[in-house]
Parts: C-alpha cells; sequence; structure tokens
C-alpha cells in the first residue's frame, strides 16, 4: 500500500495594515473570503463545496521518497485594514480571512491515483479550513484598541498556525498517513463534525 505523505503548510502573511486615527475606540468586522484580492490563479479557495481532484495537484512529485504518494499544500492567510474615514474618533478594523490549496505546490504520484488517497489529501484541507474557523473565532474574542490591533491579530495568527500544524501532525500520525483505514474513519468523522461544529463561525 503506497503510503501519502504530510501536508506541508502554506502560511500566507497578508497583512496591509494603514492607521490614520488617534481615538482608542476600534470598530471590528471579520469575514471568510473565497475571492481575496490575490491575483493568483495557482490557488484554490476553500468554500466548502468544491472537492479536490487529481488534476489540482500540479506539482512535481518528489521522487526522492519512493514511499510518498501525494502532497498537499494548503494554509490560511489573512488581510486587515484600519480606517477612520469619517474623521469622529471611531476607526474601523476590518479583517479578512481565507483558506487556500495550492495547486503548484502539490501533487501526486501515479501510484497513488485512487480515491482513498485522495479523500485522505482533501481532509487535510479540510483541517486547513477548521483551523482557519478557529482562527476567526479567536480574532472576533479578542479584545482591540487602536494601540493592540496589529499584535493581537499577529498573536492569534501564529497561536492558530501553530494549532494546525500541531493537528495536521495528529492525523498523519494517528492514521500513519491514511494506511489504517479505521483509524481513517474515526478521523473523516472528527473531521465532518468539526466542519458542522464551526459553521456558525462564519455565519
Amino acid at each position: 500500500m503506497v503510503k501519502p505523505m504530510r501536508i506541508i503548510l502554506t502560511l500566507f502573511l497578508f497583512c496591509l495594515i494603514t492607521t490614520g486615527a488617534s481615538a482608542q475606540n476600534v470598530d471590528v468586522a471579520v469575514k471568510y473570503t473565497t475571492k481575496p484580492d490575490l491575483k493568483d490563479n495557482n490557488l484554490i479557495f476553500y468554500d466548502g463545496k468544491q472537492r479536490l481532484t487529481w488534476d489540482d495537484f500540479k506539482g512535481t512529485p518528489n521522487d526522492d521518497n519512493t514511499f510518498t504518494a501525494a502532497l498537499t499544500y494548503a494554509g490560511f492567510g489573512y488581510g486587515a485594514t484600519f480606517s477612520d474615514d469619517d474623521g469622529d474618533g471611531k476607526g474601523t478594523l476590518t479583517i479578512t480571512v481565507y483558506c487556500d490549496f495550492n495547486k503548484n505546490g502539490s501533487w501526486v504520484k501515479e501510484k497513488g491515483r485512487n480515491d482513498y488517497i485522495l479523500n485522505h489529501e482533501q481532509h487535510h484541507f479540510d483541517i486547513s479550513y477548521i483551523c482557519t474557523l478557529l482562527f476567526i473565532k479567536k480574532l472576533k474574542e479578542e479584545k482591540y484598541t487602536l494601540a493592540n490591533y496589529n499584535s493581537v491579530i499577529k498573536n492569534a495568527y501564529r497561536q492558530t498556525a501553530s494549532q494546525m500544524s500541531s493537528m495536521q501532525n495528529q492525523y498523519d500520525t494517528e492514521t500513519h498517513n491514511g494506511l489504517i483505514k479505521d483509524k481513517q474513519e474515526e478521523w473523516n468523522n472528527k473531521i465532518k463534525e468539526q466542519l458542522q461544529t464551526l459553521s456558525s463561525v462564519v455565519q
């Protein structure tokens, strides 16, 4: 049986922050988008509907590891803007979050092109989205001021990125990269439940 390789995480830090207010009052809007202004046709943005296909894995396989059948390159990022257009002393912070799959960074060998391995790789993408939702949840729970919002966002990002890395590694370790079928089924259910539980975060 072929052995899928664990995911490599891509942590895009797209942070565009401008300040124009001196007040401490900050109104915050956190939203998820499937259409960030990245202008990169190499990326697929998670929308909960589109499923990965092997045609999405356009990278060149790593032949150095004969046991590796496929690799998924996915992660999450954000863009943030701050403005005080009205000059009324109340700033508005808008944080836009996205989750993506990198087509050119992801690959599969011919021996790995089957539905079982594709499902395992899809769940790596799903885990990235789960952690994206946890990031959004954390952002919505934070307290922001004009002095701290930049560091608050960055700290939340680092914490959730670390959480994502741990979860991805746990997934591959417990399933032995998908080879232990009963453990894979457990994770299939676990991921489905977490996606359902966290769906309200973006509603």
